[in-house]
């Protein structure tokens, strides 16, 4: 029979945790260089509607369509706009372009309203005017852009400190649980890993310039959320390897490689399986869908590349004496020359020190009776 050979982990373990250290200074400097494209839902913005029903264009027309959607794009592009989204709607010869944007002044605004109305409008109230009153064709009933309406913004800045405070507050606690049951250097390996994997998906974001909107932050607390289960959930495999009898003379990196293996399958299509609903997900969502699922996936690879190579080799530097995670016995671990001393101790009271001469009692009157 084929012995089934593990990897070991452990060869990985410095490397991996040096690269993200690395890997952290230069994300927080990204981070704080480009800063966030902000969604509306942050900054609030314009929806601009675009009615064709003063104008000659066809909206049946599909040719006729395209080409007004392209010269509307031309126009915005010229006056600096950013487009978030662009949509047509109405029926086939009512159609109408509805157009959102970050926030602008008002005065911008209505240069923008002017030069669509100067494009596409053929009305006759609008063609009486004069070269010089034309703009005050705004808001008219003749203007092409009289729906246009500002948008409010979805997450307030109180708004804004109140989610962010309430993720911190969860982690608090899940940290406060940790310190009861695999102490504090385990407390502090999964704040660790929260951090990291919220700062690496947060660092994609940043360079992948999508939108910060209300499903960013839905997808960060999802994301923080699975990282603090799985640090968990890791700890205290390590805690019931580390407890077991048979592993009492293995070092903590030896105790850290025998948890990592026998997780990394189950974490593996645990992540596989995420990624792929995702992507069978984003063929039916809007843009938004997409984004929010892409930081997602990508939370998610994070998560089992740092819980799989870095945090485990965190926990190895950090607890550089081996710890026990038991009541009755003290296990010390030497890390010169990788040399393992085990020494134990055993704690008993009087009432079980009385019970065990009164076995030994017992025992010799039985064996004198049996001669």
């Amino acid at each position: 029979m084929k012995s089934n050979k593990l990897t070991d982990f452990t060869k990985y373990f410095k490397p991996c945790l040096i690269v993200t250290l690395i890997l952290v200074v230069v994300c927080s400097v990204l981070v704080a260089v480009f800063g966030f494209n902000k969604g509306l839902d942050i900054t609030g913005g314009t929806q601009l509607v675009v009615d064709f029903s003063l104008t000659d264009v066809k909206t049946e027309d599909d040719r006729q369509l395209g080409e007004a959607q392209q010269k509307l794009k031309n126009i915005l592009s010229n006056k600096g706009v950013i487009i978030n989204s662009f949509q047509v709607q109405g029926e086939y010869n009512s159609k109408q372009f509805v157009v959102t944007f970050k926030e602008t002044s008002n005065d911008r605004l209505n240069d923008i309203r002017i030069a669509i109305n100067n494009e596409f409008n053929t009305s006759s109230e609008y063609q009486s005017l004069g070269e010089n009153d034309k703009n005050l064709i705004l808001d008219k009933n003749a203007d092409l852009t009289k729906k246009t309406t500002h948008i409010d913004s979805f997450i307030s800045s109180t708004a804004l400190i109140s989610i962010i405070s309430s993720l911190l507050f969860l982690t608090v606690v899940v940290m406060i649980y940790a310190m009861f049951r695999v102490k504090v250097k385990g407390s502090a390996v999964i704040g660790f890993g929260a951090m990291l994997d919220i700062l690496l998906t947060l660092c994609f974001i940043v360079l992948s310039r999508i939108q910060i909107n209300r499903y960013i932050f839905v997808a960060l607390a999802l994301i923080l959320c699975y990282s603090l289960y799985e640090s968990v959930n890791l700890m205290l495999s390590i805690k019931d390897n580390a407890k077991n009898p048979h592993n009492v003379a293995k070092s903590n990196k030896e105790v850290a490689n025998l948890t990592v293996q026998s997780l990394f399958r189950t974490n593996l299509f645990i992540t596989l399986g995420i990624v792929v609903l995702a992507l069978i997900w984003c063929i039916f969502g809007t843009s938004n869908v997409l984004y929010t699922l892409l930081s997602i996936c990508t939370g998610v690879v994070v998560v089992l590349g740092t819980h799989t190579f870095v945090l485990p080799a965190f926990w190895v530097a950090i607890a550089k004496q081996k710890e026990t995670f038991t009541k009755q016995g003290v296990i010390a671990v030497s890390t010169t020359n990788q040399e393992v001393e085990v020494q134990k101790s055993y704690e008993t009271d009087e009432d079980e020190q009385a019970e065990v001469v009164e076995i030994e009692d017992d025992g010799e009157q039985t064996n004198g009776e049996n001669i």
